[in-house]
């Protein structure tokens, strides 16, 4: 009880990145509505192979962001004004 025996077909771009454990991001072909009916009759006839998952990404999910300070304060100019209120400069 409680365990998942379920064995997927995949297919991937990302074999030389993938160790075991990873978290990877992809799409559930198997359960996917497709609504092209020539798709279909290529599926049905058999010379079309989907995959039952297709990995498109690898996924960090431990790995946050850091804020960083900046270096360097952010300098503001003076305006200046002429006596009718024209900015110069």
């Amino acid at each position: 009880l409680g365990l998942n025996d379920t064995t997927f077909l995949t297919r991937t771009h990302l074999g030389h990145l993938l160790k075991v454990g990873d978290t990877v991001l992809g799409y559930d072909l198997a359960s996917m509505n497709f609504n092209d009916d020539n798709f279909m009759k290529m599926v049905n006839s058999g010379s079309v192979d989907l995959p039952d998952v297709y990995l498109v990404k690898k996924a960090y999910p431990n790995r946050r962001k850091k804020k960083r300070q900046r270096l360097w304060k952010l300098k503001h100019l003076t305006v200046e004004r002429d006596d009718e209120d024209t900015v110069l400069g």
